[in-house]
């Protein structure tokens, strides 16, 4: 019959150890199931006596910790999120079903607000999939900006979106909290003026 450590020798993975020191010889085998290993600790002939058990050691590894460097697209709200400066701003898209009063008194705010913000007059109606933005606990129609809710299809440099809207990179990333980015990743939610001035 062949014992461990022959089949290790024969493998070579027993390897010959000093006799002064105890040692050890880490060697992996299967247990009854495929996907479980066990390690057993193969001593060799000149091991610790069997009243001593082997205390295990923890190495602790070090962890990386991912930075964003200035400049760097970051990931942007979804809808019914809140964002921008002090999460300011949700953008909204109303659903089959729903009352756009009971979405005002949700986010503690008021129809004539909704309104306001997306320039819509007080005979339009609210469709379904309707896309807009608001001020949650705003209650002043006559106080709040008028904006528009874009989503980013593909990635944009804040220059290149300011110019085509006609508004300051500077408004674009203080309207949305944006900080130095120099582009806007695909799948963001964006407010910007409505009537740049």
């Amino acid at each position: 019959m062949l014992t461990q450590e022959i089949i290790l020798d024969r493998i070579g993975l027993l390897q010959p150890q000093p006799t002064s020191a105890p040692t050890f010889t880490p060697v992996f085998e299967l247990d009854s199931t495929p996907t479980e290993i066990s390690m057993l600790l193969i001593s060799s002939p000149t091991s610790i006596p069997p009243t001593q058990t082997p205390s295990p050691t923890i190495t602790v590894l070090p962890t990386i910790t991912p930075t964003v460097m200035p400049g760097t697209p970051t990931p942007g709200p979804a809808l019914a999120t809140p964002f921008g400066p002090d999460g300011k701003y949700v953008v909204y898209k109303i659903t089959a079903g729903e009352s756009p009063n009971r979405i005002a008194s949700d986010y503690q705010t008021t129809i004539e607000v909704i309104r306001a913000i997306n320039q819509l007059p007080d005979y339009a109606s609210i469709f379904p999939d309707t896309i807009f933005v608001i001020i949650p606990g705003e209650q002043d129609p006559s106080s709040v900006p008028q904006l528009l809710a874009i989503f980013t299809e593909e990635i944009i440099l804040v220059d290149t979106l300011a110019e085509e809207y006609g508004v300051s990179p500077d408004q674009i990333r203080d309207l949305n909290g944006l900080g130095p980015e120099v582009s806007i990743p695909a799948g963001r939610w964006l407010v910007l003026p409505a009537n740049p001035g």
